[in-house]
């Protein structure tokens, strides 16, 4: 244990948080920042011993400091390895001592403990063929000085990868917290250079590593359901209003109708909320409009579910029993969602407003002149629905049909 930091767990006296523990977080938090590659934009693994936290949870730091001085350090997490320290195992750390900064002496520590291991073993002058023992001290010597990827900062080597892997298994038990971890050494692992694509900036001629993001999707309204896996189908298809929909079902049609949804989005004193002619007769509506949920909270609800990502084994069959039992919206967890930044996004979909309008116009035109079995079915119910206003509607859509020709 690191003496230094045993204010960790002197978090109260006398039932109020110590000064020293106030401090400790600070300086705790100012480490955490110093280590970009392990912040997922503004926010950080929060260690704090809530259920729900961990180091499984990412918080802004005001939210981590406050989480902290509520409910403590998780155990024994002397050595902030989920916050850019570098990790060694405890056996590792009793053969090598303190780690190391630098490569060189990361190699040094791995070989003196291997000699250790081996220490009755002569590897030096060796006159005959070295027999199965010795191969495998020959084995792990150059495991200890072969480096993972060339120039790697933190001088991984195989065997110290090895030993993590290891320590991470007893430690986790293969569990999703080993996975994190996992995850985390890999991104330790592997050179940022290696990413993206080499390509020539001709203004400062130089070469750089060119990366791409996806910002956003651009679909129309079907194909916005595969993109985020929330169904645009049903009485639920508004994915805006998710549950709190107030779509309602046409008597004849028996197809789903939002007319007159859209008022709740309308400022709370705007004229048209009050207005009972316009909209539906006799109608107002007073409701706030429905609250757009963060991606921290779409991915709390999908875990909730219990939904799979589609390149998960099994996902289908999965996703398909938890939408018959739940009769929720959901119909998969969309792959994006595995994107580190995806759920800090402030827009993750945009419709194509051409394609919709296309769309539109073609059942318009098609319905106005009765063209396809399926278009006449549609249009009798659709005359059933509205029967005293049919030719009123079919002239205004015939007018408007014939300005869009003309223009």
């Amino acid at each position: 244990m690191d003496d230094t930091r045993s204010w960790m767990y002197r978090r109260l006296e006398n039932g109020f948080v110590t000064n020293e523990f106030f401090n400790g977080v600070e300086e705790f938090v100012n480490f955490a920042k110093m280590h970009p590659e392990i912040m997922c934009g503004q926010t950080m693994r929060c260690p704090c011993n809530h259920r729900k936290c961990r180091n499984r949870a990412y918080h802004d730091e005001d939210e981590v400091k406050l989480h902290l001085c509520r409910y403590g350090f998780v155990p024994d997490y002397y050595r902030w390895h989920h916050h850019g320290e570098t990790y060694i195992t405890p056996e590792v750390e009793h053969w090598v001592g303190s780690s190391s900064s630098t490569q060189v002496e990361n190699v040094d520590n791995m070989q003196n403990m291997v000699h250790n291991i081996y220490n009755s073993i002569n590897i030096e002058d060796e006159p005959q063929s070295p027999n199965q023992t010795a191969k495998s001290l020959y084995e792990m010597l150059r495991a200890s000085e072969t480096e993972i990827w060339d120039g790697n900062p933190n001088g991984h080597s195989q065997l110290s990868v090895v030993a993590r892997l290891l320590n991470m298994k007893v430690e986790h038990h293969i569990s999703e917290r080993c996975y994190d971890d996992l995850c985390q050494l890999i991104s330790e692992l592997l050179p940022t250079e290696n990413f993206g694509k080499k390509t020539y900036d001709v203004h400062s001629k130089t070469n750089f590593s060119m990366r791409a993001s996806l910002l956003w999707t651009i679909s129309d309204f079907p194909a916005y359901a595969m993109l985020f896996g929330w169904s645009t189908a049903g009485k639920l298809a508004c994915p805006y209003c998710m549950e709190d929909s107030d779509a309602f079902t046409l008597p004849h049609g028996g197809k789903q109708s939002w007319f007159d949804n859209h008022r709740k989005f309308l400022p709370i004193d705007h004229n048209f909320r009050r207005n009972i002619k316009w909209f539906k007769k006799n109608h107002q509506v007073k409701k706030p409009p429905p609250h757009i949920k963060s991606g921290d909270e779409i991915i709390e609800e999908l875990e909730s579910y219990g939904f799979r990502s589609v390149t998960e084994p099994g996902a289908t069959e999965v996703n398909s029993e938890i939408v018959r039992r739940c009769k929720c919206g959901w119909r998969k967890r969309s792959i994006f969602w595995e994107l580190p930044y995806w759920r800090t996004n402030l827009i993750r979909h945009n419709l194509d407003v051409m394609h919709i309008e296309k769309n539109v116009f073609d059942n318009i035109f098609n319905t106005v002149l009765n063209a396809g079995q399926k278009i006449t079915q549609n249009r009798e119910k659709i005359s059933k629905n509205f029967a005293t206003g049919q030719n009123y509607i079919e002239m205004i859509y015939l007018k408007l049909i014939l300005k869009l020709v003309i223009h």
